[in-house]
């Protein structure tokens, strides 16, 4: 029996998840061959946000798949839908945020069972495919209740984005692989030059008396700068492989 979603305003009918899961085939079919891309977007997603756990996921008809996580290393690769916060969140318009479970406990997944994981606080936000169709979540989790701001909210926003157009790539390399290595290989580079300034203006932050000190503040003021300059990067490299692959695949016509 496939789990329903409640509680939503607009929830999808009967045909429209059947739309939607049809959209989700190509992805899942595809989303273990690469597994590392994912992980590195759930890396960079927690130390963009100092969150100990980020999981991306994709919401099948009964079980959500986890492409990418940190933070929870015994994770199951996938678990039964009404476990998850995120096979609700997944049709929400916006962002999705529980600031704190203890509080205002959710109502689509068992307290008890928030309470075991550690899951506290929780912010998430749909992967749309171009069509619209909602596949999946890249998501936040806190052992304890924090705020989201709109800012945070909008950056997690602009990750999905870039989340949905990596498994795009992916599918579109599916036809070419023998671009895939090359095509990776700049990606994980940007990824990885990504994390690096993100942590070194962390641990910058860090060696400040107070959150208030003009250099604290100044570092806030890069770390906000940064993380708009990260995603626009990520998604320039993607169009770069999109238009080397859209160029190879016109020269074969040609020939």
């Amino acid at each position: 029996m496939h789990f329903v979603p409640m509680l939503l305003q607009g929830v999808s009918s009967s045909d429209t998840e059947k739309q939607r899961l049809s959209a989700l085939r190509p992805y899942q079919a595809m989303v273990q061959s690469r597994q590392q891309v994912y992980q590195e977007v759930a890396r960079l997603t927690a130390k963009i946000f100092l969150a100990p756990t980020v999981l991306l996921s994709l919401v099948d008809a009964d079980d959500v798949i986890h492409a990418g996580t940190t933070g929870l290393p015994n994770l199951a690769a996938s678990l039964p839908r009404e476990e998850c916060i995120c096979a609700t969140a997944v049709y929400q318009p916006g962002t999705t945020v529980l600031p704190d479970l203890q509080l205002f406990p959710c109502s689509w997944v068992r307290p008890e069972l928030l309470a075991e994981r550690g899951v506290r606080a929780y912010a998430g936000h749909p992967l749309q495919t171009v069509a619209g169709q909602p596949i999946g979540v890249l998501c936040l989790i806190d052992q304890k209740a924090r705020a989201f701001s709109a800012e945070d909210q909008l950056e997690l926003q602009r990750l999905a984005a870039v989340s949905m157009r990596i498994l795009d790539l992916q599918l579109a390399l599916e036809h070419e692989p023998e671009q895939g290595p090359a095509v990776w290989q700049a990606i994980h580079h940007r990824i990885a030059l990504s994390i690096q300034r993100i942590g070194t203006l962390t641990a910058l932050s860090q060696w400040e008396a107070s959150p208030e000190t003009p250099a604290a503040r100044s570092y806030r003021t890069s770390m906000h700068e940064e993380r708009l300059l990260i995603t626009q990067e990520i998604d320039r490299e993607i169009s770069i492989a999109f238009a080397q692959l859209n160029t190879g695949s016109a020269r074969m016509g040609v020939a």
